[in-house]
Formats: structure tokens, sequence, C-alpha cells
């Protein structure tokens, strides 16, 4: 059993991605679940064996009678049904379905850690060769810009560039959609879960993949990601889309993670870097209902209003 302690030891905090905390928590379970399993070997484990547990452990006596074990949720049973998710995706039981016996309510969720400074590195030395094709290139402006601004996918999906296709970055100030150049520096605006604008600024690096992204395309359009799946008219990358991009670069970055969790692995790194806190980067700015019509999506304050001619710059 100890081979299986230390494999899935490392599934917690290399895959699930799970708190130090969470992670002591869990396999300071094991031996008890071990225990209450009665198996000799990881194969034993049986529906009826986990049913078992599920129905003894669940509830608890109070002075109040019979009642759900909140303890027990969010602790053992919580442990056993990502325990035995972890031997289905592995292939290990001979039966699979076992992990839904136990019934964790879905409000318990788990918050992920972020990718790690040697992870980051590595996905930044990724992305900045990954541009051979406009596939690649979008992938590469995507994810730069999903780390650097830190907001919704939404918000990212939604926002525009100049109507030739590209974020003027000459000299000046110059609005190009949703971003705009401001002595030399670019900037985007982006709505908070708050239904804030918050002014970001955009390192040179992101403006320039961005531009990069946009100015080799085929298809020249002031949205800024384009969807591949077109019929008469441009359209916008869908979230779903973007969520498979964002899964499929991770795999190709070798950087481990269970399916479904690279949208939030990666928000959560943008998170832990400081970037939807940092007042040096962002600007807060409440607008009503009317002025958030008027400037569109995600779009700047008219303060912030520029032609769009580009001899302005």
């Amino acid at each position: 059993m100890y081979n299986i302690i230390r494999e899935f030891k490392n599934y917690l905090e290399n895959e699930c991605r799970f708190s130090q905390d969470l992670i002591v928590n869990y396999l300071g379970n094991l031996p008890i679940i071990f225990d209450h399993l009665n198996v000799t070997t990881i194969s034993d484990i049986n529906s009826q064996r986990v049913s078992t547990i599920w129905q003894q452990k669940r509830w608890e006596s109070t002075g109040d009678g019979i009642r759900i074990s909140e303890r027990m949720e969010s602790g053992y049973l919580s442990a056993l049904k990502v325990f035995l998710r972890y031997l289905e995706e592995k292939g290990r039981l001979r039966s699979n379905g076992l992990s839904e016996i136990i019934k964790v309510p879905e409000s318990r969720t788990i918050r992920l850690r972020g990718l790690s400074k040697l992870e980051q590195k590595k996905l930044h030395e990724f992305l900045i060769y990954n541009v051979r094709n406009d596939t690649q290139r979008r992938e590469t402006a995507l994810l730069l810009l999903l780390l650097a601004i830190g907001c919704p996918l939404s918000e990212a999906l939604a926002l525009n560039v100049h109507p030739e296709g590209y974020i003027i970055t000459t000299k000046g100030d110059v609005q190009s959609g949703n971003f705009y150049t401001q002595k030399g520096r670019t900037f985007v605006n982006v709505k908070n879960e708050d239904g804030d604008f918050q002014q970001v600024k955009i390192s040179s690096e992101v403006t320039h993949y961005l531009n990069f992204y946009l100015e080799n395309r085929k298809y020249h359009n002031a949205i800024l990601f384009l969807s591949d799946a077109r019929r008469n008219l441009p359209s916008r990358l869908t979230e779903k889309t973007a969520e498979k991009i964002i899964e499929r670069v991770f795999e190709k970055a070798e950087i481990p993670t269970r399916k479904g969790t690279a949208l939030q692995i990666l928000h959560f790194t943008a998170l832990e870097n400081g970037i939807r806190s940092s007042r040096k980067n962002r600007l807060v700015i409440s607008l009503n209902a009317d002025k958030a019509k008027q400037y569109g999506a995600s779009s700047a304050p008219k303060t912030w209003q520029h032609s769009f001619d580009r001899r302005v710059a």
C-alpha cells in the first residue's frame, strides 16, 4: 500500500493541486479508510464495501437525534471520494463508478493552487515559441492575456481591438476598441465580478504577442479572438472552445492537470500573482448602467476616448 499512498500524494499535489492542509487531511484519513474497507489489495475494493462505509459514516447521533455529519462529509468521506476517483482515473479498480456512491455536497468546492514559479516559467517558455501558425498564435495570445489581466474568460473573449484588426501602439493617446495607448503604455478595461470596470496596464510583451497574432491572421476584424467556425460573418471564440484550447496548451507544455481544471488553474495563477488586487497596474472605475452601455462591454470611460486615426500618434 505504500506505493499507492505515495502516488496518491503526488496526484493530490501535482494533478489536483490541492492546498497543503487539504492534502494532509486526505492522507491522514487513508489508514482509517483502508481499515474500514477491510481489504488487503486495491483490487478488493467493490461497490458493497464502499456503500457500507457511505451508509455508516454519513450519519451521526446528537442530542437532537440523528443528523448528517458535516465533519465526516468535509473530511473522511471527501477523502474517500477523491481516493476512489484517483483509483478510477488510474485504472486501478475492477469497476468504475465507485466514487459516485459517495455524495459530497457540491457546495464544498475546493480552491485549486495555481502554477508554481517553475511551471509558470515552463509555460511561458513554451508559449513564446508557440507561434508557427494562426492556431498557435491565438493560443499564445489568449493564455498570455488571461495571465496578465486575471479576468473571467467571458470578459477576455468579449474584448475588441481597432476596426482594422490590431492594437495601435504608436506614441500618443489612441484607443483600439477596448485597448488604448496612453503615453506609450497600453491599457485594457475589463469588468470584474462586482460590475466595475478595471483599467489594467498590460506589458509590452503581452501587447506584442497580441498584435503578432492579430496582424498575421487571415481575417482582420475588430473581434480580438475569432472562432474557426465561420459561415457568413466572423464570430467570437466560444468559452467552450477556449477552455479546450487552454487544456490543449497545458498538455502540450507537459504541465499535469486533471481534465477540466486548466482554466481554473490559470485563473488562480493570476490571482496568486496579485493581478486581481494590484493597484500598481489597475484602477477600478465605477460606471452607471447608461455609461456602461455607452462604452460597451469592457470599454474605456469617455475621458479615455480618442480618435482611431493612426495619424493622431
